[in-house]
């Protein structure tokens, strides 16, 4: 598991449990903090994290 999914767990276990239009904000933000530490995109990080989320699941 890299640092970007390792960041990107972090970021759902803070924001998780609140409703999904008041945690949107704050996780788009954080996504692009990760995205910046990284020299990637928001959006890129996001891929990466669900794309990780869909192979867990199998």
């Amino acid at each position: 598991m890299n640092e970007i999914i390792k960041a990107c767990i972090a970021l759902e276990e803070k924001y998780g449990r609140i409703p999904f239009d008041e945690a949107l904000p704050r996780l788009q933000k954080g996504w692009w903090e990760i995205a910046e530490k990284h020299g990637t995109t928001g959006d890129q990080v996001l891929k990466q994290y669900m794309d990780w989320r869909s192979q867990q699941k199998e």
